[in-house]
């Protein structure tokens, strides 16, 4: 009997295959968890562009409002009379209430602020303050914060400008 032996014989033994194979399973699951990554960032650029959208259009909103409209009084006394020495730096240490209610934590000691006008647009709370006679005489500062929650956290987006008497 002839026996024929092969000296190079061609293929991957099974111990190649299967190292093959979990090279392989960990590239994709790399790729799975960048996707997932992807995603969340998305989701967060996606919520923080419509909250920066709705502040800027409610800006925008209250700008063109006359001087005297009632939606640009501040209606608790927290943005009125607090730079006694006319600095320009609010003597309460309180950012004249623009930043009501504040967000995060901490908050300040009880009563809690809270903002002169509120309203809430789908998952979005706009809360917008106004402080009078701020940063100089005869101008309102306008500060509008949008706050939503993402996950369980609350984000938020503000938008500061300063209105003068036409």
């Amino acid at each position: 009997m002839n026996k024929i032996i092969k000296k190079n014989q061609s293929g991957f033994t099974l111990i190649e295959v299967l190292i093959g194979m979990t090279v392989f399973a960990i590239g994709i699951l790399a790729v799975a968890a960048m996707q997932i990554s992807a995603i969340k960032g998305n989701s967060f650029a996606s919520g923080l562009t419509e909250a920066a959208t709705i502040a800027q259009n409610k800006m925008e909103e209250l700008m063109v409002m006359d001087y005297n409209d009632a939606n640009l009084n501040d209606i608790d006394g927290d943005g009125t009379g607090q730079d006694g020495d006319n600095d320009g730096i609010d003597d309460t240490g309180n950012n004249f209430g623009l930043r009501d209610p504040l967000l995060p934590p901490p908050l300040p000691a009880p009563p809690f602020p809270t903002a002169d006008y509120q309203l809430t647009s789908g998952i979005y709370t706009i809360n917008w303050n106004i402080a009078v006679n701020v940063p100089g005489a005869n101008t309102k500062t306008i500060g509008i914060v949008v706050t939503w929650v993402e996950n369980g956290v609350t984000k938020q987006v503000a938008v500061n400008s300063i209105k003068a008497p036409m």
